[in-house]
């Protein structure tokens, strides 16, 4: 039987792989953005303004997702003290 103390760890384990999971998906986006971003720039078949305004469109979406991402890194680091603080009590 799980005391109070293991039943928290568990619950900040799950929500760590949670995020983990989470910054993993994350990070996937971004390269797909990266690769999007690069391809436009190197298209030849849009007119120059509209590639630029889909390049914005991508660079915006791509920078939200790197705040995510530092977001969600600060969070496993804080949840990954929250763990150690448990298991050293």
């Amino acid at each position: 039987m799980l005391n109070r103390k293991d039943k928290e760890i568990d619950v900040l384990m799950e929500e760590l792989t949670d995020s983990r999971e989470l910054l993993e998906q994350i990070n996937y986006m971004i390269m797909d953005y990266f690769h999007d971003i690069q391809k436009c720039r190197k298209s030849k078949i849009s007119p120059e303004h509209m590639v630029l305004h889909e390049v914005e469109r991508l660079e915006k979406r791509f920078n939200i997702l790197l705040d995510m991402n530092e977001t969600h890194i600060n969070k496993i680091q804080d949840l990954a003290e929250q763990i150690q603080a448990k298991l050293r009590e």
